[in-house]
């Protein structure tokens, strides 16, 4: 079995035993679901094919981020309340909203663009390596997948909600660039409705870009500056708080180097 597959099955069995330790909303069908994909993973871990091995390991990237929404309670208010003021203090240290006020549009829509670009910096990789062969394609989903599911293990223990839901408009979302009424629909129609501490978004970016830079520096290069980008993005778009960006990038950087 590919090692992704042991990744995925591990996460299985927890979600399962969070399910019987209720932990979750649903506790029955979450216990059901959690070992479906366990043995699902399992099974899809053990396919040859190349294709296959591009395309599975991101649907149960998809499943487990999807599933794990099931073990979310209610918001830990100390905890946003912490995460809102740490950001309080970067942005009003660097000025970034009187910034995004004043900055060309195009950098907007570039910044919303960046942030929506994630899943397809994902894909890129895993192609990128299939082209190298079924082994480097392991390889990259060895390390991209575990980086997303330690992100999402977090959700029931780290919950709060994303600062959009909390805050005033910042001044990207008053001044509404096209891109930003695309993430809304995207993450109001595709999401949890929850925050990632740390954010899978961009250790799922970050971890894409370090696998790939072990066997195609150049691509590899450019996929962690698109992860760089993402990781502003998300933050002053207030998708995600600064640290679940900063615990995101560590997750990968983690992952990367046990693998």
């Amino acid at each position: 079995m590919a090692e992704w597959g042991w990744s995925a099955v591990v996460y299985g069995v927890y979600l399962a035993a969070l399910a019987c330790a209720g932990r979750a909303r649903r506790l029955t069908s979450a216990a059901v679901l959690a070992v479906a994909y366990g043995l699902g993973a399992a099974g899809a871990a053990t396919v040859e094919g190349i294709v296959a091995q591009v395309v599975l390991p991101a649907a149960f990237t998809l499943g487990a981020y999807w599933l794990s929404g099931l073990f979310v309670g209610t918001p830990q208010r100390g905890l946003e309340r912490w995460l809102l003021g740490s950001d309080e203090t970067l942005f009003s240290r660097l000025s970034i909203d009187r910034r995004l006020a004043v900055a060309p549009r195009w950098v907007l829509e570039t910044l919303e663009f960046a942030y929506a670009t994630v899943y397809l910096v994902v894909m890129v990789g895993a192609i990128a390596m299939a082209s190298l062969g079924r082994e480097a394609v392991l390889y990259y989903w060895a390390v991209v997948l575990p980086a997303e599911l330690m992100c999402y293990a977090a959700l029931p223990f780290l919950r709060s909600r994303p600062p959009r839901s909390l805050e005033t408009p910042g001044a990207i979302a008053r001044r509404a660039p096209a891109m930003r009424r695309l993430n809304d629909a995207i993450v109001g129609h595709g999401s949890i409705q929850v925050n990632t501490i740390p954010s899978g978004h961009v250790a799922g970016a970050v971890a894409a870009g370090l696998a790939v830079l072990s066997w195609w520096p150049a691509i590899g290069g450019v996929l962690l500056v698109a992860a760089a980008m993402i990781a502003v993005a998300a933050t002053v778009g207030r998708y995600h708080y600064a640290v679940d960006c900063v615990l995101g990038a560590g997750v990968a950087l983690v992952v990367w180097w046990i693998v």
